[in-house]
């Protein structure tokens, strides 16, 4: 099944953010210590069709969980102050990245999952840069996947 793509006009770029192979990923659940953790990889490849050089940053990603016909955020990565961006995707050119998630479903932990369970349809925002525009981070949502829960 080939992925939908979604291609998104932000600023004087336009970008295609695709889910990378299988829209069902493997998640794993585990205990440690006082908590329990899902794990799970989110591959997507960022096109960049624009006319302007931006930049990927995880810090302002996340993932969304679809209910209804809306989309509420269930995890966000936790970054410091010195984040960095990977290097710019010129206009014409796309780059593969792997966001890795890792949150803590019940107990004490950060960052948290934000539902009450993990079935269900995701899409991940990736948040992206323009070179030479400032202000709020604009984002781009990638197609839609869902988890296969595992241990």
């Amino acid at each position: 099944m080939r992925p939908v793509r979604r291609l998104a006009a932000i600023g004087w770029a336009i970008v295609v953010l695709t889910l990378v192979g299988s829209t069902l990923l493997p998640a794993v659940a585990s205990a440690y210590y006082l908590a329990t953790w899902i794990e799970f990889a989110v591959p997507v490849r960022i096109e960049n069709t624009g006319a302007v050089p931006l930049e990927f940053t995880a810090c302002a990603s996340r993932l969304e969980a679809q209910t209804g016909s809306s989309w509420n955020a269930v995890w966000a990565p936790i970054c410091s102050a010195n984040a960095s961006t990977l290097p710019a995707i010129p206009p014409g050119e796309r780059r593969d990245v792997t966001m890795n998630v890792s949150a803590a479903l019940d107990g004490p932990g950060s960052p948290e999952w934000r539902s009450d369970n993990v079935a269900g349809t995701y899409r991940f925002v990736a948040g992206l840069i323009l070179s030479g525009v400032g202000g709020r981070i604009p984002t781009v949502a990638s197609n839609t996947f869902t988890l296969a829960p595992g241990n």
